[in-house]
């Protein structure tokens, strides 16, 4: 392989893992103030949604706590928080 063909792809390689490194500097920079945002909202929500499933029959309702289960642990998937 030519050495600048060579030289090349290194570099490149070199770029994407700065590039990655990089996101996962700013992804965990930014958990703190996502943590703050769903804070936020879950005490938004959660009362709406607390009142909402009473008053469906129980079926619904579990449903509703299911999915809102499903939610946070996607959430702390994805987001770490």
């Amino acid at each position: 392989m030519d050495r600048q063909v060579k030289d090349g792809l290194y570099t490149l390689v070199g770029l994407g893992v700065l590039s990655a490194q990089r996101g996962a500097v700013a992804r965990r920079a930014a958990q703190p103030q996502l943590r703050a945002t769903f804070e936020r909202i879950d005490h938004l929500v959660d009362p709406v949604l607390d009142a909402v499933a009473a008053r469906l029959p129980e079926v619904p309702g579990e449903l509703l706590s299911g999915t809102r289960r499903v939610v946070r642990s996607g959430r702390r998937l994805v987001f770490g928080v």
